[in-house]
């Protein structure tokens, strides 16, 4: 089983913007997230793109302009 691939933003606040299952969901916390996917069993890879342009990031996602 692969696993799934989870790309997040840091934001100024600590809160967390991140991709996941083929959308944009948004978390308070770093750690709200890890818990997230830790108590949901998912298996999961986590990918940072802070500090990235949006070109450097769809690179890196996969996702083709």
């Amino acid at each position: 089983m692969a696993a799934e691939k989870i790309f997040y933003d840091l934001m100024p606040d600590h809160s967390v913007s991140v991709y996941m299952f083929g959308e944009w969901d948004f978390f308070s916390s770093y750690n709200g997230l890890v818990a997230y996917l830790n108590s949901n069993g998912i298996y999961y890879k986590l990918i940072n793109i802070t500090n990235t342009t949006l070109d450097e990031r769809l690179e890196i996602m996969g996702i083709q302009p």
